[in-house]
């Protein structure tokens, strides 16, 4: 016997091109990860802030040198994972941002 299922081609397309909308913000550095941009500056991003691709969310010290941590993707803050003054690795996730959210802003916003 052949069990054969009825599936809509829209059902077939959305699980074939579904993308992962979970995104790390990863060091790009060895140092110190602050969450601020200045020196007694606020927080840059909280947990649910929407971000821009290239916007600042946080400085890596290395060498008492403020380098940025940009984010390279649309979408809104749902996890900070290193605390601000912690030491962090080469490629050590930094935050999780879900580009749902950004992706749904980008598609609805007028042009």
């Amino acid at each position: 016997q052949v069990l054969v299922t009825a599936t809509s081609s829209r059902e077939i397309e959305q699980a074939t091109s579904a993308e992962p909308t979970l995104h790390n913000v990863v060091a790009p550095l060895v140092g110190i990860f602050h969450s601020w941009g200045r020196v007694k500056g606020g927080s840059l991003v909280a947990v649910g802030d929407r971000v821009k691709v290239g916007q600042l969310v946080a400085t890596i010290q290395s060498l008492n040198v403020l380098n940025a941590v940009e984010s390279q993707i649309a979408g809104r803050v749902t996890e900070l994972l290193v605390q601000d003054g912690q030491a962090v690795e080469y490629g050590q996730p930094l935050m999780v941002i879900d580009s749902k959210e950004g992706h749904r802003q980008a598609c609805i916003s007028p042009t």
